[in-house]
């Protein structure tokens, strides 16, 4: 899948480096603005992003999904236009100031078929060491907890169609 980065903070900066060579997705593009078009530019060069632009219209005419990593109050405008266009968005935390304002999103997204994540680091939150002391489906492998299957043990507990994780 191609990535469009929408952004060039501090977080798009730590980031870009372990997107470019530890996922399935390629980064396509990344969109700036045009005080931060040089930086973008260098950005591209370093890890290989093969496309950059100012206008957020034409990112998304090259991508199938898009990073959205601005300040909190443009997340929604800018995940909303995503969403509409039907690509899939992974905003950066929060999602939205509101909560309306959220599920207006996540509406959004089941009406166009999309996927929508908030990209927020949960592993070490009380309700994750919950799963892990409780749940079969999690296993320890170099030193890191893994989801096996990935994403088995919140379907469950959200469903509560696993016994297993009741």
């Amino acid at each position: 899948m191609k990535l469009g980065i929408l952004g060039t903070g501090k977080i798009v900066r730590e980031f870009l480096p372990w997107l470019a060579e530890h996922t399935p997705f390629t980064v396509q593009a990344i969109c700036s603005t045009e005080r931060s078009a040089e930086l973008a530019r260098s950005l591209c060069g370093q890890y290989g992003v093969p496309q950059h632009t100012t206008n957020f219209l034409e990112l998304l005419q090259w991508v199938d999904v898009v990073y959205i990593a601005v300040p909190n109050l443009q997340h929604v405008r800018y995940a909303r236009v995503a969403l509409e266009a039907g690509k899939h968005v992974i905003v950066e935390k929060p999602l939205a100031p509101t909560a309306a304002q959220t599920e207006e999103l996540v509406n959004l997204a089941r009406h166009k078929k999309v996927f929508l994540f908030e990209a927020i680091t949960t592993q070490y939150l009380e309700n994750y060491a919950k799963i892990r002391s409780c749940c079969p489906h999690w296993h320890r492998e170099a030193g890191a907890v893994q989801f096996q299957p990935i994403f088995q043990p919140v379907r469950c507990l959200l469903c509560r169609r696993c016994t297993a994780c009741l």
